[in-house]
């Protein structure tokens, strides 16, 4: 499809909900997304077919408690998996490999999920400088979270390999803020 000259359409429609709530020094909300988006393109062999961006499913929840100088925050994401086309069989010409995929984005990628923490505590001096300390962690679990694969012919075995990008595995984070 990447090099084929034709037009067509592109659709998107879907609903979001959020619910929040504040209690005293607690702030928290639950939010979900649903997002359908396909191309259309009629003279095409595969006329209709999911967008390559579209993430169909998106739950999201934090929660915050902030009193005084000091907050706390931990966070959750959730995302069903953004399509992707797989391959149907490879064809090896001697040394002109070509790959032949099944109908564009026919499956999807596996589920994103990601737990996020983070505080900051923050003060002032007399003469107004301002200070704030910060600390967080991105993906807690260390969850292995696939963000996009791609196909090619391997040249040592000249069969089809899978490539595959991954999200930032545990990472810890530091800040150190100065206003004057």
């Amino acid at each position: 499809m990447e090099f084929v000259k034709i037009t067509g359409d592109y659709e998107i429609w879907g609903a979001e909900m959020l619910v929040q709530k504040k209690m005293n020094h607690f702030l928290t909300w639950l939010s979900y997304t649903y997002n359908h988006n396909n191309y259309h393109f009629i003279s095409y062999e595969y006329p209709v077919f999911p967008n390559n961006f579209e993430v169909m499913h998106t739950a999201t929840w934090a929660g915050i408690y902030e009193k005084n100088n000091f907050k706390i925050a931990l966070g959750t994401k959730w995302t069903s998996g953004r399509p992707k086309t797989s391959p149907n069989d490879s064809q090896i010409d001697n040394n002109n490999p070509v790959l032949i995929y099944n109908r564009p984005n026919n499956t999807n990628l596996h589920t994103f999920a990601q737990v996020n923490f983070s505080s900051t505590y923050k003060w002032e001096t007399d003469k107004g400088i301002q200070y704030k300390l910060g600390i967080s962690i991105l993906n807690i679990l260390n969850r292995k979270n696939e963000i996009s694969e791609y196909y090619r012919i391997s040249s040592l075995t000249n069969s089809i390999e899978e490539v595959e990008t991954f999200s930032l595995q545990r990472t810890p984070n530091v800040s150190f803020r100065v206003s004057f």
